[in-house]
């Protein structure tokens, strides 16, 4: 696909898919194409793979705009709830700390999808970050399957907008730059 695109739109390819994209066996030619021709392109992954080892063998990885980790908990229960796997979150908390300390690391972003019983969690964002090093970029997403009632996304949107103001009071202190509710950046900055 990429040999064959014409190049006017340099952002039209991402590594993404409906599998982890670092079980490619192509990832690494992939992203060396998408470097080589010139794409602002990301990889959209669960972090689980995002390892050293990995990345010797993939080194283009690091040459994508950006790498965005999908946080599946904040928390070692959260994220056994949601991936069954009982080494998840400590496998991918070590591999996003140890990316952070990469001198050829690309921009990282994480994403967090909010639902109403973790509306309370939003602080241990905050510390998540830190204590991994920080994050160049985060989205925080509400569920879209439509399952909530007006209470909760009432509830929700409180929840964002005391956040909004504890990050925007840090960023403020930290001279970073102002976010919005939905994403903040050098939170590591802020600390």
């Amino acid at each position: 696909m990429i040999e064959q695109d014409d190049g006017s739109d340099k952002h039209r390819f991402g590594v993404t898919g409906g599998l982890e994209p670092l079980t490619s066996p192509y990832i690494g030619k992939i992203c060396k194409d998408l470097n080589d021709g010139g794409y602002v392109s990301r990889l959209v992954t669960n972090g689980f793979l995002l390892n050293d080892k990995m990345l010797r063998r993939n080194p283009y990885i690091n040459a994508l705009d950006n790498i965005r980790v999908s946080l599946y908990g904040l928390d070692h229960d959260e994220t056994v709830a949601t991936t069954k796997h009982s080494k998840a979150y400590e496998i991918v908390k070590q591999n996003l700390t140890n990316y952070n300390k990469r001198k050829d690391r690309t921009l990282l972003y994480l994403n967090y999808v909010l639902l109403p019983e973790n509306f309370n969690k939003l602080d241990s964002i905050m510390d998540y970050i830190k204590d991994i090093g920080g994050a160049d970029n985060i989205s925080l997403r509400e569920d879209h399957s439509f399952r909530y009632n007006v209470e909760d996304r009432n509830r929700l949107q409180d929840s964002l907008l005391k956040f909004d103001e504890k990050v925007k009071k840090k960023t403020t202190q930290s001279n970073a730059p102002h976010p919005n509710f939905s994403e903040f950046r050098a939170i590591e900055k802020m600390a």
